[in-house]
């Protein structure tokens, strides 16, 4: 299984990476910008995961969300910092985010979170409306 991640940290990816292929050794964790993935070029395992930062400079993450969305059926779980609330977040979960999970990250968090989508289910709260 691929996890992609959409994440303009690279500390913090380098982390998770180390975190997820640590734990789960079958898991490929790779970053991508997001001009990888709106490029109709680039190919992106369908049974694969995608985590994206809600919190990329310059951008804005929820129109970009909507716009990656729209190009794949991926889930996507979004990631936000604790100090922004819950704004972004439920609507990123209206837009059809399949999951999301707060910085800082907890590792059991996230490993329970790729696990969860490789058995092809997803958080509750994605059918928020």
């Amino acid at each position: 299984m691929n996890v992609y991640f959409i994440e303009d940290n690279p500390k913090f990816f380098q982390e998770v990476k180390k975190t997820i292929e640590g734990h789960l050794g079958w898991v490929r964790v790779i970053r991508w910008t997001t001009g990888d993935i709106l490029d109709s070029e680039t190919h992106m395992d369908s049974s694969g995961l995608l985590f994206m930062d809600l919190d990329l400079p310059g951008q804005n993450s929820l129109g970009l969300f909507d716009d990656i969305r729209s190009k794949t059926d991926i889930p996507i779980v979004v990631i936000d910092d604790v100090e922004f609330g819950a704004g972004r977040i439920m609507k990123a979960l209206r837009l059809g985010a399949s999951d999301y999970i707060l910085k800082p990250v907890h590792n059991s968090r996230l490993i329970a979170t790729v696990l969860t989508h490789s058995m092809g289910e997803k958080y509750a709260l994605s059918e928020v409306k």
